[in-house]
């Protein structure tokens, strides 16, 4: 049985030309790319959003999305509009945060 640090290294060469996601801020002022830029070959509502690498980038994408402050949110969401296939991607994460909740997102 391998190691998570062997499992952990394979994935990370394995997706050496994806952008790493900041953990909370933005990095050397670069806003990070939504996932539908990240990953555009991927559907919304497709199982990569809920296990491997796209749930891990949507997770961290959306833990920083929800740090921002609604002013902050708001100037992305011009910056990066949603495609007409990811509909009610934005707003779905907007409900949650002003509810309260940081639950792990689900896709579709």
């Amino acid at each position: 049985m391998k190691n998570k640090t062997d499992v952990s290294v394979r994935a990370q060469n394995d997706v050496a030309e994806r952008p790493a996601m900041p953990t909370a801020i933005e990095l050397d002022g670069a806003l990070p790319r939504p996932p539908w830029l990240v990953f555009p070959e991927i559907e919304w509502g497709s199982i990569h959003w809920r296990m491997g690498e796209g749930e891990e980038y949507l997770w961290a994408f959306v833990q920083w999305y929800s740090e921002m402050d609604p002013s902050s949110r708001a100037e992305y969401r011009g910056k990066f509009p949603q495609p007409a296939d990811w509909t009610d991607f934005y707003e779905s994460f907007e409900r949650k945060i002003l509810a309260g909740r940081q639950d792990k997102p689900s896709s579709g």
